[in-house]
């Protein structure tokens, strides 16, 4: 379930803007939630779009089940260039398996890209004890590049910390991709 699309397959979507809530609740082995998309597939690509969609992904299914959500696509195996997020992103299930939440993308897989893109998302968080949450992609095997977001107070986990790792410059500034004008949290506005 995505704020555009639910599955972007081969497809391009550039310069949306998605504004509204985003909850996916449903029996399944697997869901995807995303503010722009709910997946992004090989192939695709989710250029200069905006998302100030809250994205909530709640899998019931008690006997198998994951959720993915993420800012701009809960899952990525595409390209996601130049976009921004801003609200707050949430994976759950009834199952114990594996729930992913990225301030842009939940899962980004190993032949997808997320580059140049912003996260300032209020808060991202996941059920508790799973470790797959991270400020640009709740777990990646694919690749990151020039992205850029703002510290959540009281997010420490491994896949956080990794990325904060990488990029440690986060916490103190954000730098907005050429196409935007401004780079805002809430309604403070952030030096750029």
């Amino acid at each position: 379930m995505g704020g555009i699309v639910g599955e972007n397959i081969g497809g391009t979507i550039t310069n949306c803007i998605a504004a509204a809530q985003i909850t996916c609740s449903a029996s399944a082995p697997s869901i995807n939630a995303g503010g722009i998309a709910g997946s992004n597939g090989s192939g695709s690509t989710i250029e200069n779009c905006y998302s100030l969609a809250g994205v909530s992904a709640d899998n019931t299914n008690s006997t198998a089940g994951s959720s993915r959500a993420g800012g701009i696509a809960g899952s990525n195996s595409g390209t996601v260039r130049a976009c921004y997020a801003t609200g707050a992103v949430h994976a759950t299930s009834a199952f114990n398996m594996p729930n992913y939440s990225g301030g842009i993308a939940g899962q980004n897989i190993v032949i997808g890209t997320v580059e140049n893109c912003v996260a300032l998302n209020a808060g991202i968080t996941i059920k508790a004890g799973d470790t797959g949450i991270g400020r640009i992609a709740g777990i990646n095997f694919g690749a990151l590049a020039n992205n850029r977001a703002i510290a959540i107070s009281g997010m420490n986990t491994v896949d956080a910390l990794t990325d904060y790792k990488r990029f440690t410059h986060f916490a103190v500034r954000c730098r907005r991709p050429r196409h935007l004008r401004c780079c805002c949290f809430g309604e403070r506005r952030l030096g750029i």
